[in-house]
């Protein structure tokens, strides 16, 4: 699942930054008709405007490429520089100091960029924008020529600030997303693995548990309860649920946490013990057998008392198949021999 969103973000990177290069380029174009209806000299103006589009076309093959992390950078900085430079040559009044915006959003919200580097950017264009408004001895000073500079400066800045707040609050809210999408989904595991009577693991769980245990033994139980047919058509499936959830709690409280207690269907438990050899298992298996045959149920028809019968076998080289039927065997052997044993 992981691997799939990386690659679906991956995707997405590369055509949103290919459709800003495409756009980038045609807004260049639409800049060079403008300044040159500004009397900016055209032969500088055509040569920029060449220059930016190559850069474009480039970024572009590199994006196409899968190199998504390059190709954003280029075209940042393409656009800052191209910025800073039409500034300084024709000063503030040709507006090129508002082309930085351009790339804040893009760097900031989608581009491939880390996100200590979406900070660094986020902080670093407003100031490269007033630090071009506000030094008119590196930049020819506009006001000569615009008094609504200083409007244009506020609502600039007042746009940035908004675009700040903007990602701020995009942030907070895609990581509330993430963190409600993740709950759900772990929410969903739970449901799914837990048996919805017992609250036990179920068998989904249990494969998914073995298939950890390829380097460490492990001894398998498969418990059933005796003459439960018998319970349910004599006092009916709620009493045979009563049942069932008693002997569930009675094993949940006497095995240790790192072992596996999963009902396995019906009247069916399967017990897992990793790390533990016959003798020890055998002493923890007849401990349960114990507990079950001593406890009393209390049921609305009355006090039901009843036993268990297992079938043990060693988890062999991850063989759970294999080893289920052996415990099958042990536990059908246990059952003709008189039931209410543990049968290794």
């Amino acid at each position: 699942m992981h691997d799939q969103t990386s690659i679906h973000n991956s995707l997405k990177n590369k055509l949103y930054l290919s459709v800003m290069l495409i756009i980038a380029a045609a807004v260049d174009m639409i800049v060079c008709i403008y300044m040159l209806l500004l009397g900016v000299n055209a032969f500088l103006i055509l040569i920029t405007t060449i220059i930016g589009i190559l850069i474009y076309m480039f970024a572009f093959i590199t994006t196409r490429t899968g190199k998504t992390r390059m190709a954003s950078y280029i075209f940042v900085i393409k656009i800052v520089l191209y910025s800073i430079l039409m500034t300084f040559l024709y000063g503030v009044n040709i507006n090129a100091q508002w082309f930085v915006l351009i790339a804040i959003v893009p760097s900031a919200l989608y581009l491939d960029f880390t996100a200590k580097q979406r900070i660094i950017i986020i902080a670093f264009f407003p100031l490269l924008i007033n630090f071009q408004l506000i030094l008119p001895s590196i930049f020819p000073p506009p006001y000569n020529m615009d008094g609504n500079v200083f409007l244009k400066i506020f609502f600039a800045n007042m746009l940035v600030f908004g675009l700040i707040i903007g990602f701020i609050i995009n942030a907070i809210i895609t990581k509330r997303y993430n963190d409600l999408h993740i709950k759900v989904i772990n929410d969903y595991k739970d449901v799914s693995n837990t048996d919805p009577l017992t609250k036990l693991s179920n068998r989904r769980y249990a494969e998914y548990f073995f298939d950890k245990l390829i380097e460490f033994p492990c001894l398998l139980c498969m418990i059933d309860i005796d003459n439960f047919k018998n319970i349910n058509d004599t006092y009916g499936h709620e009493t045979g649920d009563v049942v069932i959830k008693s002997i569930a709690d009675i094993l949940r409280n006497n095995l240790r946490h790192n072992d596996l207690i999963c009902r396995w269907g019906g009247e069916e438990f399967l017990i897992g013990l990793p790390k533990c050899d016959y003798d020890t298992g055998q002493g923890i298996l007849e401990k349960i057998r114990k507990a079950v045959e001593d406890n009393i149920i209390e049921t609305e028809h009355g006090k039901i008392n009843v036993t268990i019968t297992g079938g043990v076998s060693t988890l062999s080289d991850n063989q759970l198949n294999v080893t289920l039927d052996i415990c099958d065997k042990n536990l059908y052997e246990g059952k003709r021999s008189g039931k209410n044993i543990i049968y290794i």
